[in-house]
């Protein structure tokens, strides 16, 4: 008996309490997946990205993946939803010129949004380490980022409400989908290992003890979490969800030594 799309009763429950768009609004532009703002029938505001979008439904799967894992670590990503799109929305357009396109039927992935922030990315240093609890969020960033190969567009919000908090957002290209999708480099050939950016300032040790705790908190149970929270009109078989996280446990110990180095050599 075939079981990739077999999902239990109560999760039949928890997919039926669905939130939907509300009202779409602007598209942000200069981004390959085209993401727009929604207010959501929840009340809040997501930026949306959808399963067709020029980065592939990888970028959406990828999303969910690196959000669970950190969710599961305690480390710091932005809330996230799955957003459906209501019978009155579909087929109609969004956005405008070449950022224009029209919306279908299929569920979003939703990141919510932080209008207090201000976007990083292509940094060589990581910023604003002393501000807020960023020593106890930077460590299990890093982990994120080792353990599902970031080998390029590491970004994070720094929230200018909070003393400039730092949160992990915009995973579509984690797990090695530069400049292919899940290419899963494995650690003895050229990708399979990512670089961390400079910290210019010492984290306390007992923070990369944390992270290395959470680090050893995760297990397979990934497998299931991660293929049950897919909606099923993405049609992503279970076994290539169980593929992403495989891939991504499998670099458990390389983490590790990861974070002992910086433990080492970044610690106070």
């Amino acid at each position: 008996m075939e079981t990739n799309n077999v999902v239990s009763m109560d999760e039949h429950r928890k997919r039926s309490e669905k939130v939907y768009v509300s009202i779409a609004g602007e598209v942000a532009k200069d981004t390959g997946t085209k993401p727009f703002l929604c207010t959501a029938t929840d009340g809040k505001q997501y930026w949306c990205k959808r399963v067709n979008s020029d980065h592939g439904e990888e970028s959406v799967v990828n999303e969910v993946a690196a959000s669970l894992i950190g969710q599961r670590m305690g480390a710091h990503v932005r809330p996230w939803k799955i957003i459906y799109v209501p019978e009155s929305l579909k087929g109609s357009f969004i956005g405008e010129g070449t950022w224009r396109y029209r919306l279908t039927g299929d569920p979003l992935f939703g990141s919510e949004a932080l209008h207090t922030a201000t976007l990083k990315q292509d940094f060589t240093t990581i910023p604003f380490i002393n501000d807020d609890a960023n020593h106890n969020h930077i460590p299990k960033l890093v982990a994120m980022w080792t353990l599902c190969n970031v080998q390029e567009d590491i970004q994070i919000l720094s929230d200018n409400a909070e003393d400039n908090s730092l949160w992990s957002i915009d995973h579509g290209l984690w797990f090695d989908s530069a400049p292919y999708p899940w290419q899963f480099t494995q650690l003895g050939h050229p990708g399979g290992r990512n670089r961390v950016p400079d910290m210019r300032s010492p984290i306390p040790q007992s923070c990369w003890e944390k992270a290395i705790e959470a680090l050893d908190s995760l297990d397979s149970t990934l497998k299931d979490d991660l293929y049950e929270s897919l909606p099923l009109e993405w049609n992503i078989t279970r076994e290539k969800a169980h593929q992403l996280i495989d891939y991504a446990l499998s670099r458990k110990d390389y983490t590790r030594e990861v974070l002992e180095h910086q433990k080492s050599s970044r610690g106070r």
